[in-house]
């Protein structure tokens, strides 16, 4: 793919390397993984475009998402084990 190769000569590479883990297969706990990096890459290059621009990051915000994609985690795994 094109766009790889030019990703990778202006991407910080901690953030090409990330890159790896934000897609999965099919599989239902590598779609949670997948998620979870996505969720964790967007959050630090939001923080630091947030310190670029001089504007204050949503932290609130971030932690009410990041809880409550945690919470449907939690409560699809207890379903899966039969525990609800």
């Amino acid at each position: 793919m094109a766009w790889v190769s030019f990703f990778e000569k202006w991407a910080d590479p901690n953030i090409v390397q990330a890159f790896i883990g934000l897609y999965s297969h099919y599989e239902e706990n590598e779609i949670w993984d997948a998620l979870e990096n996505t969720m964790n890459v967007f959050r630090n290059i939001a923080i630091d475009v947030s310190e670029l621009l001089n504007i204050k990051y949503p932290y609130e915000a971030d932690e009410f998402a990041t809880n409550l994609v945690e919470s449907f985690y939690s409560e699809n795994e207890m379903a899966r084990k039969g525990t609800t």
